[in-house]
């Protein structure tokens, strides 16, 4: 995180992304999640061998 990005709200985790997986599209909720990547407002996940999903936290720029 660079020394003037604001902290992100939520922290975003395997667990996250596997509750919001089971309530909005549970048939890929059962897929291994990998953490690949993140950075200041957002997290990358591997799902499987052919998903990714991406996880923004950028509630402000729509203020």
């Amino acid at each position: 995180m660079g020394k003037h990005s604001p902290a992100a709200d939520t922290k975003i985790d395997e667990h996250l992304v596997l509750a919001i997986l089971a309530e909005q599209h549970p048939d890929l909720a059962d897929y291994e999640v990998n953490f690949v990547a993140e950075g200041w407002d957002n997290a990358q996940y591997r799902l499987g061998e052919g998903w990714s999903f991406v996880s923004l936290d950028v509630w402000w720029q729509f203020l």
